[in-house]
């Protein structure tokens, strides 16, 4: 099966049906293809149920999951046109579109479990937030030394996704920092901090992706992917602050860690001081109650079993997307397209926001709970 060809990709209006290309590589192995260039792979409701349809009735060994164009792996979810759903009024879309994701996150869990089965995730480019939920439960998780994966939900007023994986990781102080700061990671730092497994040089991808139709043997995809793997050569920016992330991410506590950040503004070092001032420069333009709610789950999330993490993120990614502060944030940024300038968010800091407030936001919903088939 294939999709269309590269010279439809430029069109500005999309046909749903485009929004994601199948190619039968060969008898053993599937491609999927986000294919929404001019909006970076941006996840929409069609996007995830094109995606969860065909994981439930293609047959493969192995499943091949990559972005068209070499700017972006994906976006992440579509947050314009979930906006743009909630301003007409329309809140069956979010519904819908929040069923979608994390049924697609269980048919890929569902996936992950049968033992003749893989998956791989070709990181092309950027991958924001949700756009690495479809990363989860992958076998193999490739980056080059470009990509660049972050989680800047709380800039945006929404709620980080994957959080039982997030909180599984060993590097809880590296979590913390993303998620706060809404910082990128690149490249081999991706690997250190347990987000990637290989690294192929970018100028190797698509010989790589090519190589894959003459593999009919899946038992030797892990040796086939080491052919093309190279160790880089420059020392990743993860690795030269480890120590400063460490120093100042550790903990179980939000005010503690942004009482070491305040104090690290007297610090001798320049290091120090200039690392504190930007981490706290980027916190102070998020969005307060998504940081202290995002800080939360990230907390609550490691005694969850996956389907208590799924219903916890459905709950308070469909209260945050209700939230002005999310509608806000999307208003200023893409509408006025005035980026660089204070979002009037509810409240001024995270001191404003009430473990009441949180409270309500990770509690039950009133309405029936994701349900998954």
């Amino acid at each position: 099966m294939s999709g269309k060809n590269s010279q439809q990709q430029g069109n500005v209006e999309e046909k749903d049906g485009d929004k994601v290309v199948i190619e039968q590589l060969n008898e053993c192995l599937v491609e999927l293809v986000l294919n929404r260039v001019e909006k970076m792979n941006a996840l929409d409701l069609h996007v995830l149920e094109i995606l969860v349809g065909a994981i439930k009735t293609i047959n493969f060994q192995a499943l091949v999951i990559s972005g068209r164009g070499d700017r972006a792996f994906s976006a992440g979810g579509d947050i314009i046109t979930i906006y743009q759903n909630l301003q007409k009024q329309n809140g069956k879309y979010l519904e819908d579109y929040l069923k979608a994701r994390y049924t697609l996150e269980y048919e890929l869990e569902k996936l992950s479990l049968i033992e003749d089965r893989n998956s791989i995730i070709i990181f092309n480019g950027m991958c924001v937030g949700g756009g690495y939920s479809l990363a989860l439960y992958s076998n193999y998780r490739i980056c080059t030394e470009t990509t660049q994966i972050n989680f800047p939900e709380s800039q945006n007023g929404t709620a980080i996704p994957c959080i039982k994986f997030l909180a599984s990781l060993e590097k809880q102080y590296i979590i913390r920092y993303m998620i706060l700061t809404g910082s990128s990671l690149k490249g081999q730092e991706l690997v250190y901090a347990g987000l990637a497994d290989y690294i192929i040089p970018s100028n190797k991808i698509k010989m790589f992706k090519s190589s894959l139709k003459n593999l009919t043997n899946i038992s030797k995809l892990n040796e086939h992917i080491l052919k093309y793997t190279a160790k880089l050569k420059n020392a990743s920016q993860i690795v030269l602050h480890e120590n400063l992330i460490q120093k100042y991410f550790s903990g179980d506590n939000l005010l503690e860690i942004l009482k070491k950040l305040e104090q690290g503004l007297n610090e001798w070092a320049d290091e120090d001081r200039l690392f504190c001032k930007r981490c706290l420069t980027k916190i102070q333009r998020a969005s307060p109650l998504a940081i202290r709610v995002n800080f939360e789950m990230i907390l609550k999330a490691a005694e969850l079993s996956e389907q208590q993490a799924y219903n916890l993120n459905h709950r308070v990614q469909y209260r945050l997307f209700n939230h002005k502060d999310f509608q806000e944030a999307v208003y200023v940024k893409f509408e006025q397209n005035k980026r660089n300038i204070p979002i009037k968010w509810q409240h001024k800091n995270v001191l404003e926001v009430t473990q009441q407030q949180v409270d309500t936001i990770l509690s039950p919903l009133n309405v029936p709970q994701l349900l998954l088939k």
